[in-house]
């Protein structure tokens, strides 16, 4: 009989190391679960090389076709040896996944989902996409519903995971909101109304729609309103000149970006937390959200927020009857097909209007924020997350005389 041995897993992802919702999952995971597993992975931004050896686990190259499509994956499966695969991406890379695994049909895999749009078409291709899948788990309730009514066999739900020891309610006299606020002072004073973006400036973003919001509040008399920007207006993932459109729109006395150089540099956790603490709103003109981290990020520091109602947003939210609300959800006008799915445009005099609501009721903002804590600790905190996931992957500890199909190397 062979030594027992930790169940060695095989993860494939964005990097670990890197600032993509994917990647700080992955990265979360493996810190809090190296010690029960031998985890291998392989990086999909990390096309060529060698192998990389960390305290937790190893990094493999994964050679590419294209759109995170591992060649390398057939090689390292027969290298590696892995008791399961895990996967976290979107449905396109799971199904690059998928078409690899004809030659192992006795390797468990294991695949988290998200989803962000209620286009049934799409949704029917799933089963098809991740045929080879034994475990589907959504990352939201919309996508674990959703999925489910489009016939799609879904195994449970777990939600991302959100760093608890990073996203908190800060003191008001903590010393990097006083820090911020001195470096702040050309533009923050007590009558300032600081909205909130956080993240990539891509389509689903709607960032048009979002400085059209800002716009409106203006012409409504909110002089006083600052939407607070941390992204990055150089980054590849734009798709308009943002500067150009906000000058044309005559709001450039009321739109700020932070000086971090969002996707190329990434995102030290605690420049993200002060500005969760400092903003009084978080917006999301989102067309479609598999989870939404940093609406959770604002919720852990006690932020409410106004987004789009779609996909994960009543969740996120709650409902209208809901005491414990944590946000407001707003209208949107109509859906048009976008990318070959239908997404929604977002109403401009809605998300004004509810703005406008959290703002004249300061109370209203309090006890939305004390909310949010309470449901990322019940949902979202790495014990919570991790625990769960230990519980799927303890139905993959095989043993380690079991053949899995490999190939004689």
């Amino acid at each position: 009989m062979s030594e027992k041995r930790k169940p060695r897993v095989l993860m494939i992802s964005d990097s670990p190391d890197g600032n993509t919702s994917y990647g700080i999952l992955s990265k979360m995971m493996i810190d809090n679960l190296h010690k029960d597993y031998e985890i291998h992975y392989c990086d999909l931004q990390y096309p060529t090389g060698r192998p990389i050896q960390t305290p937790t686990y190893i990094k493999w190259f994964s050679l590419m076709k294209g759109d995170r499509d591992p060649t390398a994956l057939p090689l390292l499966i027969d290298k590696i040896r892995p008791d399961f695969i895990f996967t976290n991406f979107d449905i396109q890379h799971q199904a690059n996944i998928n078409k690899y695994l004809n030659q192992y049909p006795n390797l468990p895999w294991c695949g988290w989902l998200p989803w962000d749009s209620i286009d049934k078409n799409s949704a029917s291709k799933v089963m098809q996409l991740t045929s080879k899948m034994d475990t589907r788990i959504a990352i939201a309730k919309f996508a674990y519903d959703f999925l489910t009514s489009c016939g799609v066999e879904m195994h449970g739900q777990i939600y991302n995971m959100i760093d608890d020891t990073e996203y908190f309610k800060m003191r008001e006299n903590d010393p990097n909101i006083l820090q911020f606020k001195q470096n702040s002072k050309d533009w923050l004073n007590p009558d300032t109304q600081v909205l909130l973006f956080v993240g990539r400036p891509n389509w689903r973003k709607r960032i048009a729609h979002l400085f059209r919001v800002v716009q409106e509040l203006v012409i409504r008399g909110r002089k006083n309103v600052k939407l607070l920007m941390h992204t990055d207006f150089n980054d590849p993932a734009k798709i308009f000149n943002m500067r150009e459109l906000i000058h044309s729109l005559g709001i450039e006395r009321h739109v700020l970006t932070t000086p971090e150089n969002f996707w190329f540099v990434g995102v030290h956790p605690g420049v993200l937390r002060t500005l969760y603490n400092v903003a009084d709103i978080y917006l999301s003109t989102q067309a479609g959200e598999g989870f939404g981290m940093p609406v959770a990020e604002a919720m852990a520091c006690g932020l409410p927020f106004v987004t789009t109602d779609f996909t994960t947003a009543r969740e996120m939210a709650g409902d209208e009857k809901n005491p414990n609300r944590r946000g407001l959800f707003c209208k949107y006008d109509r859906m048009y097909l976008d990318r070959g799915v239908m997404r929604p445009l977002p109403n401009i005099k809605d998300f004004a209007d509810k703005i406008e609501y959290l703002l004249d009721n300061p109370s209203v903002r309090k006890k939305m924020g004390r909310a949010g804590p309470y449901w990322v600790n019940d949902n979202c905190t790495k014990k919570v997350v991790c625990n769960q996931w230990k519980k799927v992957f303890e139905g993959y500890d095989v043993q380690y005389c079991r053949v899995n199909g490999y190939k004689d190397v």
